[in-house]
């Protein structure tokens, strides 16, 4: 059985707060829009990733079909719904 050497570790209270697609929804708060209404993808602008990766998606964009960490021409795609994106 292995032990954990806790003692050598930090102590103190540590908090965490979660929040749904948080990069997306700061961005779509930040645009006056709903995070959980509107397909938001926020991108990637390196040019060794042929046109940008999606970052993060708004719940909107995931039910669509949006993933992180794919090609920005996966949503080329997509054709049946608008996206707002965000570099």
């Amino acid at each position: 059985m292995m032990k954990l050497f806790i003692d050598d570790e930090p102590h103190g209270v540590f908090f965490l707060i979660d929040n749904k697609s948080f990069y997306a929804s700061c961005e779509a708060v930040a645009r006056g829009l709903n995070p959980l209404k509107v397909p938001l993808v926020v991108l990637s602008e390196a040019e060794n990733t042929n046109g940008g990766l999606i970052l993060a998606t708004s719940p909107e964009a995931k039910a669509c079909g949006v993933s992180k960490n794919t090609s920005a021409a996966f949503l080329c795609l997509l054709s049946n719904r608008s996206y707002f994106m965000v570099h």
